[in-house]
């Protein structure tokens, strides 16, 4: 399972296709938390089959950022810390 917002942000930078259940080997199954009083709950959103190889072509394939920007990044966040 797997949380819908995590999963659009990995969909930004991976164009991940959906196949037919018959023809998915990975299910990815899309949950979100909604508030029941004073509860949260977790509840099934979406379904999304796909293929092993579609996911990693998908990501093979991603433009990677360049290295200053990525190093940059890095910093930033362990800084934050």
């Amino acid at each position: 399972m797997l949380q819908v917002d995590l999963f659009d942000r990995m969909r930004r930078h991976a164009d991940i296709q959906t196949v037919s259940m018959a023809g998915a080997n990975i299910v990815f199954l899309l949950y979100q938390f909604h508030r029941d009083g004073d509860r949260w709950r977790m509840e099934l959103e979406k379904v999304v089959p796909t293929a092993h190889a579609l996911v990693m072509s998908a990501i093979l394939y991603e433009q990677p950022p360049n290295r200053t920007a990525f190093e940059q990044r890095i910093l930033e966040r362990h800084h934050r810390r």
